[in-house]
C-alpha cells in the first residue's frame, strides 16, 4: 500500500452552514424573547428562559454550566468561549437542550490518497473431459489498483477518524480460471492373488482344457463388453458434459450502495465487517447494543440538535468539517451504510479511551456517549 500525499489542511473559520440541518423528531420549544431583549451579533439567540444544565467540553476541559442561551452560538458567547479555529459538535444554531454535551476542539481535516492493489477474482468452470474433484489452473488471473482518497480528521494533533470520499479504479482486474473436473473418474481394476504354491511333496494335477478352449468367440456373445453398455468407461474424446443448470433460486448481485439500508442487514454487514479487527461474538454483541443505543441501526438516523448522524452517529462538523453537507466524503458517508459502519469501526478500534467495541460500550456506561 502507497500513500501518496496529505493533500490539504482547513482551517474552521465559520460554522454557519449555507442550508439548514436534516434533523428528525420534534423541535424543543422555546419561549419567546422579552421585548426588552435586543440579541447582538454575538449572543443572538440568548432570549430569557429556564435556565436549563449543560456540558461544555472546550479543549478536553470539562465544564458543567447553567445556560439560559436558546442556541449553541448563545451558549458558547454566554461562556466566552471564542471559537478561532476549532470546531464545534454542533450547529451553531442547534438549540440549547437540558442535559446537552457541547465540545469544543482544535480539528484539522487532511486529505491523503492512497494506491491499493485488488485481487482479481478467480472463475471456476466445469470440465467434463477433467476427472471429478481434479482442478486445473488455466490462468491466475492479473490484480487491479485503485486509488482511494481518504478525509482524516485529527484533533490535537492526534488521528482520530479517516473516511473514504472517493474511490477511482485504474486498472480493473483480469479475473483468473481454473477448471474443475466433472467427469467420471476411471474404475481400478483389483489386482489378482497369485495362486498359494502347492504343498511340499504333492504335484498339482493339471487343469481340464475348456471344452471351448481351442474356439473363438464370436463378437458380442458376452465375453467381451461392447463399448458404451457401463462396464468400461468409455473415451472422453468426442464427448461433451450436458451444460450445468442454474443454482435454484440464485439471486442477481445486489447493485452498489443498498447494502445495509435495513437494520436487519446492516448487523449483518458490521458482523461480516468485524472479522478484519480480529473481533469475535462477544464484540459484536456489544456492537449492536452499542449502535442499537446511537441509532437503531438505521443509516438515516440524526440527532435532533448536534451533527450526528448514521448508524454510528459520527459528529459530521468534527470529522467531516465545517463542510460536511457538500464534501464528498460527507455525501457518502451520509448515503451509504458501508461506509458509516466502515467509519464507526475504524473509530472504535483506533480510540484511545476504548479501542474495541465492548470498551466503547463501557465507556458509554460511564458517560453516555463514545
Amino acid at each position: 500500500m502507497l500513500v501518496v500525499a496529505a493533500a490539504t489542511t482547513f482551517a474552521l473559520t465559520s460554522l454557519v452552514p449555507d442550508g439548514a440541518g436534516l434533523s428528525v423528531g420534534r423541535a424543543l420549544p422555546t419561549a419567546d424573547a422579552a421585548a426588552t431583549d435586543v440579541p447582538t451579533a454575538v449572543s443572538r439567540g440568548t432570549g430569557r428562559r429556564p435556565a436549563l444544565p449543560a456540558v461544555l467540553v472546550v479543549d478536553g476541559v470539562e465544564r458543567p454550566v447553567t445556560t439560559t442561551a436558546t442556541d449553541v452560538r448563545g451558549l458558547l458567547a454566554e461562556q466566552d468561549v471564542v471559537l478561532g479555529d476549532r470546531a464545534v459538535s454542533h450547529d451553531l444554531d442547534a438549540p440549547v437542550v437540558s442535559g446537552m454535551r457541547v465540545l469544543v476542539v482544535a480539528a484539522t481535516w487532511t486529505y491523503e490518497t492512497v494506491e491499493v492493489d485488488v485481487d482479481p477474482e478467480v472463475v471456476e468452470v466445469d470440465d467434463p473431459t477433467l476427472p471429478a474433484g481434479e482442478r486445473r489452473t488455466v490462468s491466475p488471473g492479473t490484480p487491479g489498483r485503485t486509488v482511494t482518497t481518504y478525509l482524516v480528521t485529527s484533533v490535537d494533533g492526534v488521528e482520530t477518524s479517516r473516511a473514504e470520499a472517493v474511490t477511482v479504479v485504474v486498472r480493473e482486474p483480469v479475473p483468473g480460471e481454473v477448471r474443475v473436473g466433472t467427469g467420471q473418474v476411471p474404475a481400478r481394476t483389483p489386482a489378482a492373488r497369485p495362486s498359494p504354491p502347492p504343498a511340499e511333496g504333492t504335484t498339482a494335477p493339471p487343469a481340464s482344457p475348456s471344452p471351448d478352449d481351442d474356439a473363438t468367440a464370436p463378437p458380442g456373445d458376452g465375453t467381451t463388453a461392447p463399448p458404451g453398455d457401463g462396464t468400461t468407461a468409455p473415451s472422453a474424446e468426442g464427448t461433451t458434459a450436458p451444460p450445468a443448470s442454474p443454482s435454484p433460486g440464485a439471486s442477481p448481485t445486489a447493485p452498489p450502495g443498498t447494502r445495509g439500508t435495513t437494520p436487519a442487514s446492516a448487523k449483518e454487514l458490521a458482523r461480516r465487517k468485524i472479522v478484519a479487527y480480529g473481533w469475535g461474538a462477544a464484540e459484536y454483541a456489544c456492537l449492536v447494543t452499542l449502535w442499537q443505543r446511537e441509532s437503531s441501526w438505521n443509516y438515516r438516523a440524526a440527532n435532533p440538535s448536534s451533527t450526528a448522524r448514521g448508524i454510528p452517529q459520527a459528529m459530521m462538523s468534527l470529522y467531516f468539517g465545517p463542510d460536511w453537507r457538500e464534501s464528498d466524503a460527507g455525501r457518502r458517508y451520509l448515503s451509504t451504510p458501508s461506509a458509516q459502519i466502515d467509519w464507526g469501526l475504524n473509530y472504535i478500534a483506533h480510540h484511545a479511551s476504548f479501542s474495541t467495541p465492548c470498551g466503547a460500550l463501557d465507556y458509554w456506561d460511564r458517560h453516555g456517549s463514545y
